[in-house]
């Protein structure tokens, strides 16, 4: 017969029977058998929980489209107007190359005036734009001819009021239909990216 049977003694069977019966016991005694099994019960149990929540973070942060390197190009004074415009273009056309829209990352750092704090412009409307993935939803859905597109021709060029304007004709990888867009590109006057130029708004082209 079982060593425990012999004493009288039944397992412990739930937390609260554990926790009273330590209540009546002194306090350098060692637990009984059936409380010490309730102990490493709950704390294998802790241990289990613990992994889940560290296992849990772990996937999160996997998925936070902000957990990526920077672009692989970035503004630069050496940059000219149509070379800033062609860097962001040539990001887009494969969108998910190098990485998971590296494309539109490539767009939200060449943005004059993103990822301040101010209401930002950068599609012809006032938007909160400080976070990444609020920058690639609204992109995805006011310019979704822009991404992952075909092919691109720039078709015009002009500098004035302090801005240069570049315009664009954008065959969409989704239907192969035309679709033309203005750069606003404006040149950054404060922080890391001072004199480099960068988009301050990207709006669709209203033919007149």
């Amino acid at each position: 017969m079982n060593s425990t049977m012999q004493h009288g003694m039944q397992p412990c069977t739930s937390l609260s029977r554990c926790f009273r019966d330590s209540k009546t016991a002194p306090l350098n005694s060692r637990p009984a058998r059936g409380q010490q099994q309730c102990l490493d019960a709950r704390s294998r149990d802790a241990r289990s929980r613990t992994r889940r929540l560290v296992s849990g973070f772990a996937a999160a942060a996997n998925w936070n489209p902000q957990n990526v390197p920077g672009p692989q190009v970035v503004p630069s004074m050496d940059m000219s107007a149509l070379d800033t415009v062609k860097a962001q273009l040539d990001a887009l056309h494969e969108n998910n190359k190098p990485w998971s829209n590296h494309g539109l990352l490539t767009m939200y750092e060449f943005g004059e005036t993103i990822g301040g704090l101010d209401r930002c412009y950068y599609f012809g409307y006032g938007k909160d734009l400080y976070h990444f993935d609020h920058f690639m939803g609204q992109f995805q859905n006011e310019l979704p001819e822009l991404v992952n597109l075909h092919s691109y021709s720039i078709e015009g060029s002009k500098y004035e009021e302090d801005v240069h304007k570049v315009l664009v004709d954008v065959v969409s990888g989704l239907n192969m239909s035309h679709a033309q867009f203005v750069f606003v590109l404006a040149e950054k006057d404060i922080g890391t990216k001072q004199g480099a130029l960068m988009t301050r708004c990207l709006i669709r082209h209203k033919h007149q």
